[in-house]
């Protein structure tokens, strides 16, 4: 595994989420496409232990998990030596230190596709009449 690359991963994502959610109106991350699909406020407060996720201040969310990001890239720095070999259990299985890691890199990728997701959902709601279909398939 080549954990400096995706410590980086991680340290980038933060900045790209940021970025992906600048400039976005509070109603507009409230918005959910469907009845059963998330807000943009929900994704980014999926990753923050909160309740009444819709109602939260968006850029509040947004910092706080920036937050928690640092904290967390500050907890992997202060690992010696991790052993991503030591196994664990958890409600999804037995799984390695190095899978658990991986899982998190990954969910970030996830939830940073659903963003984007969101953003051309609403590009094309704003965007009507006309359509973005030259743009290419979604």
């Amino acid at each position: 595994m080549e954990f400096a690359t995706l410590r980086a991963e991680l340290a980038c994502n933060a900045e790209s989420v940021k970025r992906l959610l600048a400039g976005i109106p509070q109603a507009e991350t409230q918005r959910k496409p469907a009845p059963d699909s998330w807000s943009m406020l929900e994704v980014v407060i999926g990753w923050v232990a909160e309740r009444n996720y819709n109602q939260q201040d968006f850029a509040g969310m947004i910092e706080k998990w920036v937050e928690e990001r640092r904290k967390s890239l500050a907890w992997l720095d202060s690992l010696s030596a991790p052993d991503w070999e030591a196994p664990t259990t958890t409600p999804f299985g037995s799984m390695k230190a190095g899978d658990m890691f991986v899982s998190w890199v990954t969910h970030d990728i996830l939830h940073m596709r659903q963003l984007v997701e969101l953003r051309h959902t609403h590009v094309l709601e704003l965007s009507a009449p006309y359509a973005g279909a030259y743009a290419g398939d979604w």
